[in-house]
């Protein structure tokens, strides 16, 4: 609108002209993270971004590392927002961005991807990173499935995960219209039990975590 372009030209908008609505094909993804999208940190307080934690033990950043989700859950908004395609930085960057938080006593990160655990070993190198700098953290998106392994679990526990959160919008398998094969009855409780069992919280409890 600045420069006067014609907003057919426009991807991604939607307008009015002459009392009819017009929707312009959507925009496409960016996929190459690492070089086109970044967090500017400068000119924010990040400090009034902190949210304290058990007492103010911990204080909290929520960010987002990647978007999208490959898979297609029946109930899920990314088979329209997203295509069901998968974007992200590289663990590298993940790392780079989570050790300009550090300084400002950021010891709890919430990781508010559509699912942080769509590439397992990028996930391992970041929060292994954080584990080594004694922050906690919490992921909100997970897909349940195979790779929910109880070593993967352990792992998670060992590494600082305080909880997670994964869609069950059904318990009934065939509900659950997954990618590759529809979950097991008992697939979802399953999961939950074995994050329980872990001392790992699951969904959205918040519960504080046990004084050592």
């Amino acid at each position: 609108m600045k420069n006067s372009k014609d907003l057919s030209e426009v991807k991604g908008i939607g307008y009015k002209k002459e009392n009819n609505i017009i929707l312009n094909p959507p925009r496409e993804y960016i996929t190459d993270w690492d070089n086109e999208v970044g967090l500017d940190w400068e000119g924010v307080n990040i400090r009034k971004l902190i949210d304290p934690q058990f007492g103010g033990r911990y204080n909290k950043l929520s960010f987002i590392t990647s978007r999208g989700c490959p898979f297609r859950c029946s109930f899920c908004w990314n088979l329209e927002a997203n295509n069901r395609k998968w974007r992200g930085w590289s663990a590298k960057r993940v790392i780079e961005e989570i050790k300009t938080l550090i300084p400002y006593g950021i010891n709890y990160i919430v990781l508010e991807d559509d699912n942080f655990g769509v590439d397992i070993e990028r996930a391992k190198e970041v929060t292994s990173f954080m584990k080594k700098h004694n922050i906690l953290w919490s992921f909100e998106g997970l897909r349940v499935g195979k790779h929910i392994t109880p070593e993967l679990i352990q792992f998670f526990k060992d590494n600082n995960c305080h909880h997670v959160s994964f869609g069950a919008e059904f318990l009934k398998a065939y509900r659950l219209k997954m990618e590759q094969e529809p979950l097991p009855p008992d697939a979802l409780p399953s999961v939950a039990k074995r994050f329980e069992t872990n001392s790992i919280l699951f969904a959205d409890c918040s519960e504080p975590i046990k004084q050592k």
